[in-house]
């Protein structure tokens, strides 16, 4: 748990990258051009004759790029996602008292060690050594 919390901050911020990403790699996606291309159908009427017909696809090559770089970048937003919820399920977990009220103003409320340390009235030792306590794997 130590590590996760360690990462959390980062790791938020992470999550927020990745999702531009893929709001820009889905934009990408859409402005492909199109290309022409023939695809065989059975025709509509018994008995069935093959038939060919013109469609517009997206760029094949281009279109399965920007799908693997959807792909990547989704399997690390549900990975990122999944340590925030691991980090923010401990700190719901922690029974009331001033240890859970530090970690979450902390890694919930972004707040820092020196901000929390006014607000509580400790040093911002004693801040760093109640988090260590409160955290030891």
């Amino acid at each position: 748990m130590k590590e996760l919390l360690r990462r959390y901050k980062k790791q938020k911020k992470e999550l927020l990258t990745l999702e531009r990403s893929l709001e820009r790699l889905h934009d990408r996606l859409e402005s492909v051009p199109t290309v022409s291309g023939k695809v065989e159908k059975s025709g509509d009427d018994f008995p069935y004759i093959r038939e060919h017909i013109s469609v517009e696809v997206p760029e094949p090559a281009e279109a399965t790029r920007i799908k693997l770089r959807i792909s990547e970048k989704e399997r690390r937003k549900t990975a990122v996602q999944a340590e925030l919820d691991a980090v923010e399920s401990y700190i719901a977990g922690l029974p009331e008292g001033m240890e859970k009220t530090i970690l979450e103003s902390i890694y919930l409320d972004d707040m820092t060690q020196e901000d929390v340390a006014r607000m509580t009235g400790y040093t911002k030792g004693r801040i760093s050594q109640i988090i260590s306590q409160t955290v030891k794997d």
